[in-house]
């Protein structure tokens, strides 16, 4: 059902439950699993700044990567610089994907009323099924 499965992680404990929904449909649909994360830049950063960030960006995916891989699921991963709302609905649209698999991260709602989130994003803008978790 779903072939290709993309899966946006953060890092985060809630990202961690998300990982763990992604596997359970991965392993019934048998589904490639493409890891994405996106990090921010700013002209306030330092090039050591962002490297850092790019450093830790392929840490986070690289233990998803190595977790998922662990569970005998084909993956893909993908880091990118940018606006993670607008990369996950272009790399979803590239990659072909069936589904998005992602955490919920309205903890704020002034903040989201005011700044949208990204998952809000998403929602408004994709044209496949989005999965919230």
């Amino acid at each position: 059902m779903f072939k290709k499965i993309l899966l946006p992680v953060d890092g985060t404990e809630h990202s961690e439950k998300t990982i763990q929904c992604v596997k359970d449909i991965a392993k019934k649909c048998n589904s490639t699993v493409v890891i994405f994360h996106s990090y921010s830049s700013n002209p306030l950063y330092t090039m050591d700044m962002e490297e850092k960030l790019r450093q830790y960006s392929f840490a986070i995916v690289d233990k998803v990567v190595a977790e998922l891989s662990n569970d005998d699921i084909s993956v893909k991963s993908k880091i990118m610089k940018g606006h993670a709302g607008q990369l996950i609905i272009d790399l979803a649209k590239e990659e072909n994907c069936d589904l998005i698999v992602m955490g919920k991260h309205d903890n704020n709602e002034i903040k989201n009323f005011l700044i949208g989130s990204v998952s809000n994003f998403v929602i408004h803008n994709s044209k496949i099924p989005i999965f919230l978790v």
